[in-house]
């Protein structure tokens, strides 16, 4: 969870997809196909990168599922579509993620909206 979520609130979607399921692949292909010039001149002039908490407490559905709440602080959100990403202090995110093969993936059915 939290490699995905470094990789993933910092905008490295590649990356984040080696921590996610297959069927997570089509939403962080949509993120990415997002991204324009104008948000990657937002991100690089940063001073730092967003960092992320994974709380404690975790909400077992399942031997082979678990959600974990994500504290994300200093990051880019993205707004809409046609509209540059807001910088945002501090968010909370629930992920969900399951198990396969003895290895713990993060699995999207939509993309990842803060906790309000």
């Amino acid at each position: 969870v939290e490699s995905f979520s470094v990789a993933y609130f910092n905008w490295a979607y590649p990356k984040a997809a080696s921590y996610a399921t297959d069927g997570s692949l089509p939403w962080l292909r949509y993120a990415a196909s997002q991204v324009t010039q104008e948000d990657v001149e937002l991100l690089n002039a940063k001073a730092e990168q967003a960092t992320v908490e994974v709380m404690p407490d975790v909400e077992r559905v399942s031997d082979s599922c678990v959600v974990a709440m994500v504290l994300v602080r200093n990051f880019l959100e993205m707004d809409s579509i046609d509209r540059q990403p807001v910088l945002r202090e501090e968010a909370t995110f629930r992920l969900e993620t399951v198990r396969k093969n003895d290895r713990w993936a993060v699995h999207l059915t939509s993309l990842p909206r803060s906790e309000r």
